[in-house]
């Protein structure tokens, strides 16, 4: 899980697991490729699922559901 930070996203890992370390380097490697900073990035993504969630809100529920028991 990606905390932010006040007024900023800074991408630091709450625990030092691999799948935490490898989210933070793919976050990081997607704002080097798409040329993004990371509040554009991370603005895109909120507004992609938020647009999502209203085409599919039983779809989105399942996925944020699995995403709780890890």
């Amino acid at each position: 899980m990606i905390r932010p930070e006040k007024y900023q996203y800074n991408w630091k890992p709450k625990t030092k697991s691999k799948e935490d370390l490898e989210l933070v380097r793919n976050l990081e490697k997607m704002v080097k490729d798409l040329d993004l900073s990371k509040t554009a990035l991370t603005q895109l993504a909120l507004i992609r699922l938020v647009k999502y969630h209203h085409r599919n809100p039983n779809r989105l529920e399942s996925i944020l559901d699995l995403n709780k028991n890890d």
